[in-house]
């Protein structure tokens, strides 16, 4: 069927095979800090609970998940 995939944004068909489940909504960290486009992100686990990520002005960025979700030049 034509366009049949249009339906399925927010949808996670991946994680579990036997179930369609919604994705977790995106949420704003407002802030001034990133002023790159990021172009890739990494979780720091198992060494740490942060959020790593590089931007193509070659700047990496640091964002804690202890609840403040705040971002950090590094």
């Amino acid at each position: 069927m034509r366009g049949a995939s249009s339906f399925l944004e927010k949808l996670n068909i991946f994680g579990d095979p036997g179930q369609v489940t919604i994705q977790p909504t995106t949420a704003k960290v407002s802030g001034t800090v990133v002023v790159d486009l990021v172009k890739w992100m990494v979780m720091g686990t198992p060494h740490d609970t942060n959020l790593w990520a590089y931007g193509d002005g070659g700047r990496i960025y640091k964002a804690t998940t202890g609840g403040s979700g705040t971002w950090t030049v590094e």
